[in-house]
């Protein structure tokens, strides 16, 4: 539904309450085909880096070595901020990734 902007992933400072293993990365940063997944889209920068600090908090082994992504994206005219992380060989890594918080009842999307 509506148009999505792409590459442009928006530098944030984390809240101050939610710590953040790693700033966010840029999406232009990584080869065009680099397999991400997608925790779910935030209406601020601060709100998806809050959502990254408590991921980290919940699956902590399972995000050791990752970064967040976010991305600005609009769609139907709402601008969103989507909340991403890279590190898989593949895509059906990535579904296996995902697995284990889909078990917790938790968004992740192999892109």
């Amino acid at each position: 539904p509506g148009t999505v902007t792409t590459g442009t992933a928006v530098p944030a400072a984390a809240p101050a309450a939610a710590p953040v293993a790693a700033p966010a990365v840029r999406l232009d940063e990584f080869p065009v085909g680099t397999t991400l997944v997608q925790f779910g889209a935030y209406d601020t920068p601060d709100l998806a880096l809050a959502a990254w600090a408590d991921l980290s908090a919940r699956f902590g082994e399972f995000m050791t070595g990752r970064q967040p992504v976010i991305q600005q994206a609009v769609s139907g005219g709402e601008t969103f901020y989507r909340l991403r992380t890279v590190g898989f060989a593949d895509r059906p890594e990535a579904q296996r990734f995902c697995a284990s918080f889909a078990a917790e009842n938790r968004d992740c999307v192999p892109h």
